[in-house]
């Protein structure tokens, strides 16, 4: 159930009309830790790091590596990639979701902070 809604929620995270839709994969009071310290852990903070990521880069295209469910938890590995061509390297990291109820009640993310910063220019 939580991979298809993360792959649901992905296809609106690509399509620049639809990305307010990628947030519903995620309850209102959601926890994300690992968001820059200038951000509350929260969805709010979270959707004010992604209107800085696709402002700086409009055309970002995220690819889901790998998937792996375990219980209430789904690990993800993804690239993001500088529009929908992916013959350029992308920058890559990891994500591990836990879900209440078919919603991501918590999130962890690993992406190093150079390719971080590289999205943000």
């Amino acid at each position: 159930m939580s991979a298809d809604a993360l792959r649901q929620a992905v296809a609106h995270w690509n399509d620049p009309e639809r990305r307010a839709l990628y947030f519903d994969l995620y309850r209102s009071d959601s926890v994300w830790h690992n968001l820059p310290p200038e951000l509350p852990p929260t969805l709010d903070g979270a959707r004010e790091l992604y209107a800085r990521v696709w402002a700086a880069t409009p055309s970002a295209w995220l690819v889901i590596e790998t998937l792996i469910e375990s219980g209430d938890r789904l690990g993800c590995r993804y690239i993001v990639f500088d529009g929908a061509d992916q013959s350029v390297a992308g920058r890559s990291g990891l994500t591990v979701l836990r879900f209440e109820a078919g919603r991501c009640v918590e999130r962890w993310t690993g992406l190093d902070e150079a390719a971080f910063q590289q999205l943000l220019a």
